[in-house]
């Protein structure tokens, strides 16, 4: 048990330090485009913020895969402590992210022709199944190397910006189609991420720390 407390205290901080750093960065990107346009625009901010968090999952997988699982495993954190930890953390990230969301699209309601529902429903789908898709890229990465995990990374983020601006910009494409379908979305997002979940900890269970 004190491994693992030690495991979730590892990942706490480093997802709680990256959840933290990644809002703030938001933050300033949008301060700077509006200086630079000669406006500030909240709904453009709120808009950023809940973009970023989503592709913000993506990045850490990978950076997990390549750096800080390696670096928990070698510090002597058994493999089922490392996989408990980073994926609790992550998905406590993610439940931040939505918290986030939900306070814009309670405040900000007019920043899209969505109704609040269907628009909290879209970003549950973003959100888990970007939570999937970097458990995969983290799996593959895992066992097959950077180059593989970054292939698949790289059109993930394609596609899903694809989504989103196109959800909330232009309300056409596919995320307006999910939104009509949003419980079954939702149902197979989660599905996803379970199946992802399994994927990494097998990967994880058969990785070898390399000197």
């Amino acid at each position: 048990m004190k491994g693992m407390k030690r495991s979730l205290l590892y990942w706490g901080r480093l997802m709680e330090k990256y959840f933290i750093t990644i809002c703030f960065l938001a933050v300033v990107m949008c301060l700077m485009m509006g200086l630079m346009q000669g406006e500030f625009s909240i709904d453009i901010t709120a808009a950023y913020i809940s973009l970023i968090g989503i592709l913000a999952v993506m990045v850490q997988a990978a950076n997990n895969a390549n750096y800080f699982l390696p670096q928990a495993i070698s510090f002597g954190s058994t493999r089922k402590e490392s996989l408990v930890g980073m994926q609790v953390f992550t998905h406590i990230v993610v439940l931040q992210f939505m918290l986030i969301t939900m306070l814009i699209v309670k405040y900000l309601p007019n920043y899209t022709s969505f109704e609040t529902k269907e628009l909290l429903l879209l970003y549950s789908f973003f959100f888990l199944t970007s939570c999937g898709a970097g458990n995969g890229v983290c799996a593959v990465i895992l066992r097959f190397g950077k180059s593989a995990g970054m292939w698949i990374y790289v059109i993930y983020i394609v596609l899903i910006v694809f989504l989103e601006v196109g959800s909330m910009v232009a309300d056409l494409g596919i995320g307006a189609v999910l939104v009509k379908s949003s419980v079954w979305g939702i149902f197979a997002a989660v599905i996803f991420d379970i199946v992802m979940i399994g994927l990494c900890a097998k990967a994880i269970q058969k990785y070898e720390v390399r000197a």
